[in-house]
C-alpha cells in the first residue's frame, strides 16, 4: 500500500465515522515520552491513532479499516482509540 492510498483511507475513514486523528508520525524522543515501542509503526508513516466521536461504532470501524487492507489494533488493547497501520502490506 502506498502512502497516498494509506493516507486516503484514513482520511475517508474519519469522514465517514467523524473521527480525529490524534497521533500519527513520531520522533524517536516522542514516542519513547509516550511509552511507545521501540520499533513502534509510529517511527515511520504507516500508521495512525484515530478517536470516533462516537465510540459505540468502534466494531464497524474496524470492520471498515480492516476491508481496506489495514491492520486495527485489537480495540481491548488500544482502550481509548483506534490504532491502525499498514503491516500486512509493505510495497
Amino acid at each position: 500500500m502506498t502512502e497516498e492510498r494509506f493516507n486516503l483511507v484514513i482520511h475517508q475513514a474519519c469522514q465517514i465515522y467523524s473521527m480525529s486523528e490524534t497521533s500519527g508520525h513520531r520522533t524517536t524522543k516522542r514516542n519513547a515520552s509516550v511509552g511507545g515501542a521501540n520499533d513502534s509503526q509510529h517511527l515511520g508513516w504507516r500508521c495512525k491513532d484515530l478517536v470516533p466521536d462516537d465510540l459505540s461504532r468502534l466494531g464497524e470501524i474496524k470492520t471498515f479499516l480492516e476491508s481496506q487492507g489495514l491492520y486495527v489494533e485489537p480495540l481491548a488493547q488500544a482502550k481509548d482509540h483506534i490504532h491502525v497501520d499498514d503491516r500486512y502490506d509493505h510495497d
